[in-house]
C-alpha cells in the first residue's frame, strides 16, 4: 500500500501533465490493470494450488480427498461467529484499504500539499505494512503462550479499539498541524495493521473446529473488501452532507469502535473466549490444517 501511493502518485502526476489531469488519472490506472493481469497469468502457470502440490496430482496419488465446497461453505456461512469475524476484519482491513484511497485526496485538499507530496504523506500509512500486520500475529502467538487461547482475543479487542481511537484522533487535526497528524496517522496505521494480524491469528482455530478452514479465511477475508466499499459509500455520503472534510473520519472512527463490541461474541466451547473459559477438551494450541485435508495414510 505504501509502495503503491508513491508510484502512482508520480505516475499520475506525469501522465496529469501530459495529458491533462482528468485523463490522467484515469490513464494511471492502466498500469496496475497490467501487471494484475500478468500476475494471474502468472499465477495460473507456474503456482501450485496448495503447499503440498497440485489438485489433481494429489487427487490422484491419495493424499488428498475431494471434498463438498458448497458443505465446507454451508457449515462456515450458518456460523455467526464467523460473520462476527468477517465485520471485525472489515473494521480493520476493510479500513486499511478505505485509507489508501482517501487519503492521498485528503492530505491534497485540506493540508494543502501537492499531488506527490500527499502521496509520499500517505505512503507512511501504508509502509507500516512492513512489520506491524505479522506483529500483530507474533503478539497475538506470544499472549497465547503465557495465558492461552483466549488471551488472542484480548489482542484482537485491544488493538481494534486502539485502531478506532487513532482514527478519531486523526480526524480532529486541524490544518495547520501536518506534523501532528502525520504522527497520529502512523499510530493509526500501527493499530489497525496489528488488528489485521491479529484476526487472522484467531481464524485458524475456527476454520479447524468447523473443518472449513479455506472457507471460514474467505469469508473473513472478504469482510475486508466489503468494509472498505462500505466505508467508501460512508466518506462520499457524508462528504456530501457535512463541510469539514474532517467529518468522515471521525465517524469512521466511531464506527471501528463499535466493531470491538462484537469480538467477545466469538466463542467456542473447546476455545473460550474473552470473558468465559472453555468447557470442552480440544486441541486449540495446534491449528492445523482440518482432518479431511491431512494426507491421507
Amino acid at each position: 500500500g505504501g509502495v503503491t501511493q508513491i508510484v502512482m502518485s508520480q505516475v499520475g502526476a506525469g501522465l496529469a501533465a501530459s495529458v491533462g489531469y482528468n485523463n490522467g488519472w484515469r490513464y494511471a490506472n492502466l498500469v496496475p490493470a497490467c501487471f494484475l493481469v500478468l500476475i494471474g497469468v502468472g499465477l495460473m502457470l507456474f503456482s501450485d494450488d496448495v503447499p503440498e502440490g497440485k489438485f489433481k496430482e494429489l487427487y490422484a496419488s491419495g493424499q488428498r480427498k475431494k471434498q463438498s465446497y458448497s458443505a465446507l461453505i454451508m457449515a462456515s456461512g450458518k456460523d455467526p461467529r464467523v460473520w462476527a469475524l468477517c465485520f471485525i476484519y472489515g473494521g480493520c482491513f476493510g479500513t486499511e484499504v478505505a485509507m489508501n484511497q482517501q487519503l492521498a485526496p485528503y492530505f491534497y485538499g485540506y493540508f494543502g500539499l501537492s499531488i506527490t507530496s500527499a502521496g509520499w504523506a500517505a505512503a507512511g500509512f501504508g509502509l507500516m505494512n512492513i512489520f506491524a500486520r505479522s506483529l500483530g500475529g507474533v503478539i497475538s502467538d506470544f499472549a497465547n503462550a503465557k495465558f492461552g487461547h483466549r488471551a488472542r482475543h484480548w489482542v484482537l479487542f485491544f488493538t481494534q479499539i486502539c485502531s478506532g481511537l487513532m482514527l478519531i484522533t486523526f480526524s480532529r487535526q486541524a490544518s495547520d498541524n501536518f506534523t501532528g497528524a502525520i504522527i497520529v496517522l502512523l499510530a493509526f496505521s500501527f493499530s489497525v495493521q496489528m488488528a489485521e494480524g491479529a484476526t487472522f491469528a484467531v481464524v485458524p482455530y475456527v476454520g479447524k473446529i468447523l473443518k472449513a478452514l479455506g472457507p471460514v479465511s474467505g469469508i473473513v477475508g472478504a469482510g475486508g473488501n466489503i468494509g472498505a466499499a462500505l466505508w467508501g459509500v460512508i466518506y462520499r455520503e457524508i462528504s456530501i452532507s457535512d463541510p469539514d472534510p474532517r467529518a468522515p473520519f471521525l465517524v469512521h472512527g466511531y464506527a471501528v469502535l463499535a466493531t470491538c463490541l462484537l469480538v467477545p461474541f466469538v466463542h467456542y466451547n473447546t476455545l473460550g473466549s474473552m470473558f468465559f473459559p472453555a468447557t470442552e477438551k480440544g486441541e486449540e494450541d495446534q491449528p492445523d490444517v482440518p482432518a479431511e485435508e491431512k494426507t491421507v495414510a
